[in-house]
């Protein structure tokens, strides 16, 4: 597994579209799978409070090239 370095992560982040900017930063400080954080919507974020909600993940369909967001099943 490779691990980047504060250092290194903020370069990244630097050299890429600011589009995609905070997308680095989010997978690099919270371990989130590709599918979790290419799910997540504006209503997953919760600012006051410091939380992203993870309630779907975007799976690729085989054989037809698209992709679903399926829901997360709850944790109880």
């Amino acid at each position: 597994m490779l691990l980047l370095t504060t250092d290194e992560v903020r370069a990244l982040a630097e050299k890429i579209d600011p589009h995609y900017r905070v997308l680095i930063y989010v997978a690099a400080y919270t371990g989130r799978r590709s599918g979790e954080l290419l799910a997540r919507r504006r209503q997953d974020v919760d600012l006051l409070r410091g939380v992203l909600h993870e309630r779907r993940a975007l799976k690729r369909i085989p054989n037809f090239g698209a992709r679903a967001a399926l829901p997360l099943l709850s944790r109880a």
